[in-house]
């Protein structure tokens, strides 16, 4: 059978995956990640998860630089300029906010071969920024601390990352039965539209579409195949990146219903997760 081709948002170009991200240019708002981060900040850490997708061609960070001495090094390391924004009290809370939406919209007339704009930070006044570049068809990805990430923002990104899992822990609230039901939500909706078979991409596009903070690394998982691998009751992978859904058996009339007898059972196949309290354990390197 002929494939669709992922093609989630009529506004963005011909990117056929959103694990593609083209050209980026991302922003630091250093004070807001190092508030939410628990752990030492690693700015590697993000440059990395964008460079393994993309082409990170402008890497900016704000601060009054003065105030974080031990940062500056790091951020030399990798590249990145520090645009210095002093501090003048309490007045100037939103001086970072107004400095990276300044820059960025220079840069969304002035470098169209920008796809994707990388926003570190969970500050919701951002979120007013993040809408208007997706309205001139360009990607917005969010990273920062879970803790910090606030929900206007996360909403108005393509996609969300948690800071935590880019440094291997396990994020909290996170489980494979929680990841299940995002599963099959995504997977009535596909199989509705594509059929059976269907690209792996196309469907973890779908998810992160219906949730932009999906990510198989918030199950312990190091790639959507390992993440789909606790699943084979509900899908099967095959060559060339494509999965097939597992046709489910309905529950016979009056003894399937929920709440009486049998409704609400896990479609997960013999190779799935058990249930743990701490959430998914991790995998080893999937393909």
């Amino acid at each position: 059978m002929r494939l669709k081709e992922s093609y989630l948002d009529a506004r963005e170009g011909g990117r056929q995956s959103g694990d593609d991200l083209g050209g980026v240019a991302v922003f630091f708002d250093v004070e807001n990640i190092l508030l939410g981060v628990t752990e030492t900040f690693v700015v590697k850490n993000i440059v990395d998860f964008l460079a393994e997708r993309g082409e990170v061609m402008i890497r900016k960070a704000y601060a009054d630089w003065g105030r974080y001495r031990q940062q500056q090094r790091q951020f030399l390391e990798e590249g990145v300029e520090m645009v210095f924004l002093p501090s003048y009290g309490t007045s100037d809370k939103n001086r970072t906010d107004t400095a990276v939406c300044v820059d960025a919209m220079e840069i969304l007339f002035q470098r169209p071969y920008i796809e994707t704009f990388c926003i570190v930070s969970g500050d919701s006044d951002f979120g007013v920024l993040a809408r208007r570049l997706r309205d001139h068809g360009k990607r917005v990805v969010g990273v920062s601390a879970k803790s910090a990430a606030s929900q206007i923002l996360v909403k108005q990104c393509h996609e969300f990352v948690f800071y935590e899992t880019l440094v291997g822990k396990q994020v909290q609230g996170y489980s494979l039965e929680e990841g299940e039901a995002r599963l099959e939500k995504a997977l009535q909706k596909i199989v509705d539209e594509y059929g059976t078979e269907f690209r792996a991409s196309l469907l973890k596009d779908l998810m992160r579409k219906q949730d932009p903070t999906f990510s198989e690394r918030n199950y312990g998982a190091r790639s959507f195949t390992s993440f789909l691998s606790h699943y084979d009751g509900l899908v099967e992978t095959l060559e060339g990146g494509v999965v097939r859904a597992i046709p489910q058996e309905e529950p016979d009339q009056g003894k399937g219903a929920k709440g009486k007898g049998g409704g609400g059972r896990s479609r997960r196949g013999g190779g799935g997760a058990k249930k743990s309290g701490g959430g998914a354990k991790k995998d080893g390197a999937g393909s």
